[in-house]
Formats: structure tokens, sequence, C-alpha cells
């Protein structure tokens, strides 16, 4: 960290805040807590995901269907990017945007050691960007901010700032991102998924 010059060589670099990754399935924590908070579904919420979701040229499948209708709870335990993708449809783009902007993951995050890389953002948000970002594709952050973000899911919903050095902010009280209701419900779902 003293020598800059370091700082740029591919051996070096940090890749948990300095680079973007599209995270993939974890991303459809957020998806999940969506529809949750906004009061749109609820863990035993039904959708019909035996069918695959044909936007446009587009078909998106799950790897291993179910073949039967799944609850918002198996949507997520069973990682359907068909209900993902259900889900972030009925929110719509707008929603989503906005859900993910409350968390930081549009735009560099700010840490007492610098900003993280800038997200990297769909050209066009439209229905096939909004579906495919519900499942973590199509959108690549900072691990280190999607990391706040994922913390703040099971912290309660209070926002998770990273913090290195200790100092006058950590007295600062946190922000409400989520209700604590959503925050138990997300709980839920990762115990069961491990389980």
């Amino acid at each position: 960290p003293s020598r800059a010059t370091d700082l740029l060589d591919p051996a070096r670099i940090d890749r948990l805040s300095g680079s973007t990754f599209e995270l993939g399935s974890i991303f459809k924590a957020m998806t999940v807590a969506m529809a949750l908070d906004s009061g749109k579904a609820r863990l035993d919420t039904m959708l019909d995901v035996r069918a695959p979701l044909e936007i446009g040229s587009y078909t998106i499948k799950d790897l291993h269907p179910a073949g039967r209708p799944l609850s918002v709870r198996d949507i997520f335990i069973q990682s359907s990017n068909v209900g993902a993708g259900m889900l972030a449809l009925q929110a719509g783009a707008d929603a989503q945007q906005a859900f993910l902007a409350r968390f930081g993951l549009l735009e560099s995050g700010k840490t007492e050691l610098g900003a993280t890389a800038a997200p990297q953002l769909p050209k066009t948000w439209g229905k096939i960007e909004t579906v495919t970002i519900a499942y973590g594709h199509g959108l690549a952050v900072a691990p280190l901010q999607f990391a706040a973000a994922f913390a703040t899911l099971v912290n309660g919903g209070l926002k998770v700032t990273p913090r290195f050095v200790r100092g006058a902010d950590d007295a600062v009280a946190a922000e409400r991102l989520l209700k604590s209701e959503t925050s138990t419900q997300i709980n839920e779902v990762l115990r069961l998924n491990v389980t």
C-alpha cells in the first residue's frame, strides 16, 4: 500500500475493492429481499417456474428445473433463475434500480482507503437486463461493496459501511435500508439453503 507504483501490477491488484465481478446467484438474495421488502411477495408466495422465461430473442432457463411451481423460499433455495427473473419483473426495472441504489450497488463505494471500483452497469436497463441482474449477471460490482450490501441484508437491515480503521465515525447510527422483518426472512432462507 505504501508503494503506489506497485498498485498497477496485476499480481498485486486489490480485487476486493479495486475490481468488479458479475457475482452470479448470490445476487438472488438481493432480488428476494426486494420482493419481500416491497410487500409484493411473501416467502410462501407461489410462482410457476415450470416454463422458461422468453424475453425477445432470449430464453432464461433453470439449470436444474424443479418441474413444479415454487414458493419464493424455494426459488432462493433451489437458485431458480426463472423465479428470480419473475420476481424482478413483478417489481420492474425502476424499482430494481432504486433498491440496488439504496444499497450502494450502482455507484462507487467509499472507504477510508479510497473508493471501490465503479460498478459496471448495463448500457440500457430494459426487461432482459432486469431479469439477468435478478440472478447476478449483467451488473458487475466490487466484492467489498456487495459484502457490505449483503451484511445489511442479514444484520437487521441496518446499513453496513466497510471500516478498516477505528475512528469517530464508528459511533454514527446506522441507516435502516431494509425492514427488520425482511432481514429475518433472508436469514431464514439462508439457513434453509445451508441445511
